[in-house]
């Protein structure tokens, strides 16, 4: 028997597209979620209502598999603690540009960057903002892009036990997780501490790919 409730969900079935998926893991961190991917234009998909009904069957049924994604988590001079399953955006303030250091494990990798910010992505948010920047995506580990700096800065892949820290020289600036709306602000002195989290998102996959569209 199915039952929808409105906490601690045993599932969550998540209808749209990525920014669907990383507002359900906002909402139930942890819980498996069955992504289905569903784009409104499409013809096509207006049988899509049959479509949710076979696939809460086969949840009922079983013979799915779980897989595990990893997330990260910043903390704002040791306390407040963000979460993100795509990525961490460090970003200017208008109309002042950011200026800011990043250290690697410790090691100083950039002393004074001047420009829009930096973004830290898992592997999974490879394909978003940070390939925006980029123009590349990965698969294991972390990424580390400079967003639009006045000197060029290399994009980094580090691994995924890697700690960055990143210090604000001059703001103010906001630091946000994925497309969460509530950003935090960034003022001179302020620390962030990137780094994977030991929590993790978990999707309910039937095939080789767990983004199934209603098709």
């Amino acid at each position: 028997q199915i039952k929808i409730v409105n906490k601690k969900p045993d599932a969550v079935i998540v209808l749209g597209r990525e920014g669907s998926l990383l507002f359900a893991e906002q909402k139930f961190p942890g819980a498996p979620k069955l992504f289905l991917k569903h784009e409104k234009k499409c013809k096509k998909c207006r049988s899509a209502k049959r479509h949710r009904l076979t696939f809460v069957n086969r949840l009922k049924n079983g013979g799915f598999r779980i897989t595990k994604l990893p997330k990260i988590e910043a903390a704002i001079n040791g306390k407040k603690k963000l979460l993100a399953l795509n990525d961490i955006n460090i970003h200017y303030k208008p109309p002042t540009a950011l200026r800011f250091s990043v250290a690697l494990n410790g090691k100083n990798v950039a002393s004074r960057v001047i420009g829009d910010g930096l973004v830290i992505a898992t592997p999974h948010g490879s394909a978003a903002y940070f390939a925006s920047i980029t123009g590349k995506k990965f698969s294991r580990g972390l990424g580390i892009a400079f967003n639009n700096s006045t000197k060029k800065q290399r994009s980094r892949l580090i691994g995924r036990n890697a700690k960055v820290r990143v210090k604000i020289l001059r703001g103010p600036g906001i630091i946000c997780a994925d497309c969460n709306r509530k950003v935090i602000s960034l003022r001179i002195g302020d620390v962030i501490d990137i780094q994977q989290s030991k929590e993790q998102a978990r999707l309910i996959r039937f095939g080789k790919d767990y983004r199934l569209k209603l098709r």
